[in-house]
């Protein structure tokens, strides 16, 4: 939440973690400065979070066909950020 100290928590966090600085992780990779650039037009309130979960464990289900194909059914299969 936003304080008279940090009114911006949001966009500082994303500041911090997408800054072209250091010599980035433990294969060299960095963040592309355009990013940066994209976090420096957002505004405080545009910034949502939204936390990722990935599906039950195959191994906590009774489905044997959760086993062989856990994403998919027929011809539909569950891929990508947005599924």
């Amino acid at each position: 939440e936003p304080t008279p100290e940090n009114p911006t928590p949001k966009l500082n966090r994303l500041r911090e973690e997408f800054a072209a600085t250091g010599s980035g992780d433990q294969d060299g990779n960095v963040w592309d400065p355009f990013a940066l650039e994209l976090i420096e037009a957002a505004s405080e309130d545009n910034i949502k979070r939204r936390d990722l979960y990935d599906g039950a464990p195959l191994l906590t289900t009774l489905d044997p066909r959760r086993l062989l194909n856990p994403w998919a059914r027929g011809p539909v299969a569950l891929c990508g950020d947005a599924a």
